[in-house]
């Protein structure tokens, strides 16, 4: 048996591990297509794609919506809402107005506290996730996993031109 409990002959299992593999990466991952870097605009600020896709990430690694409120609400030192008792739309829709709310800092704090309570491959695929965010929206910060989120330098100027310059 595998993981979809069908019955998959051992000699064929490889094959299957491959396709399972290749379909849950994006179409961009896959064939390595990535977007041009924008130039680091934002140093002292949280766009709000950026506090959604805190929490965004946050689930896609498999952390649900009430453990996201904890970081949360612990971050901030605010109490949770004990009328918000499902996980959508209630409890995830607090988890957004708090974010969104917030002071800009804070939310780099939660997106740390929250890289900090995952394990392993959950906090790889988060850190890498949240980086990959900041690269693409031109957010100066990376989040490292021992340090935190730290300043990233811009790249140097000859990374950022496409074309060489002419004499």
């Amino acid at each position: 048996m595998n993981k979809f409990n069908v019955p998959v002959p051992e000699r064929f299992q490889p094959c299957l591990d491959r396709i399972v593999s290749a379909m849950s990466q994006n179409f961009s991952d896959r064939y390595g297509f990535k977007p041009t870097e924008p130039e680091i605009t934002i140093r002292e600020d949280a766009p709000d794609d950026l506090r959604f896709a805190v929490a965004q990430i946050a689930v896609n690694t498999g952390i649900g919506p009430s453990r996201i409120r904890d970081v949360v609400c612990t971050v901030l030192f605010v109490a949770p809402d004990r009328n918000n008792w499902s996980e959508y739309p209630n409890i995830w829709d607090e988890v957004r107005r708090l974010l969104e709310d917030c002071e800009w800092f804070k939310v780099y704090d939660i997106a740390e506290r929250l890289h900090r309570s995952l394990h392993y491959q959950q906090a790889d695929q988060f850190r890498d996730e949240l980086n990959r965010f900041f690269r693409e929206k031109g957010i100066g910060w990376e989040l490292k996993d021992h340090e935190g989120i730290v300043f990233e330098a811009a790249p140097p100027l000859a990374q950022r031109q496409s074309t060489p310059s002419r004499p």
